[in-house]
């Protein structure tokens, strides 16, 4: 894998790719086809993450929604078993990663049974270059029945 400078733009420039507001606390970590993150809740309500609504767009504009597994659920480049909701409990953290659905491939084996082979990099189709990605994640809080968009937008320079 080329070597690679990521940095978040929007909604806010950080180095460390780390955002906070009012609601949660966010680092992400880029690695080859995985984008590991960390989100904490900040606030006395449920929140809760529909991964069916969010969403990876590429530099091209081509876009997948992105798939969500635990840490644990990795074994070199297969998974198992894929979040399609997260609860983040009142002042809870979670520690999990996301991959673009277009990169996971549904198989089968007698020895394994079902599960997702991670196919390609995120940077795949990159050369050398700065490239500019998305992550929207939607974020609902239980109580208030309200959902709030988060758009995160990264430059990637590939070197």
């Amino acid at each position: 894998m080329p070597h690679a400078k990521i940095k978040m733009l929007y909604p806010v420039e950080s180095e460390n790719l780390y955002f906070e507001d009012d609601l949660i606390k966010i680092s992400f970590v880029f690695y080859e086809n995985k984008i590991y993150y960390e989100l904490e809740n900040k606030v006395s309500s449920e929140l809760q993450i529909n991964w069916h609504n969010a969403t990876f767009t590429y530099s091209s504009g081509k876009t997948t929604y992105l798939a969500c597994f635990s840490p644990d659920d990795v074994y070199y480049y297969t998974c198992y078993n894929p979040f399609y909701v997260s609860n983040i409990l009142p002042y809870g953290k979670v520690k999990t990663y996301m991959i673009p659905y277009d990169l996971l491939e549904y198989e089968y084996d007698s020895y394994l049974g079902s599960y997702y082979s991670i196919e390609g990099e995120i940077y795949s189709e990159f050369k050398r270059g700065i490239y500019n990605v998305g992550i929207k994640i939607p974020v609902y809080i239980k109580d208030s029945a309200k959902t709030v968009s988060y758009n995160f937008m990264f430059r990637i320079e590939v070197m």
